[in-house]
């Protein structure tokens, strides 16, 4: 049915987005540890 379709599309809407945010994340957490790591060598 319709309603079936677009109900798996919201899922997969949901879990991209999901996706995205996390991976955002922990790319702001690598930075963070990577620049603290960095200037633990400078400082």
């Amino acid at each position: 049915t319709e309603d079936y379709h677009w109900e798996r599309r919201t899922n997969f809407l949901l879990c991209v987005a999901v996706y995205k945010i996390a991976k955002y994340k922990c790319l702001q957490i690598r930075h963070e540890l990577y620049y603290e790591s960095v200037a633990s060598l400078y400082y």
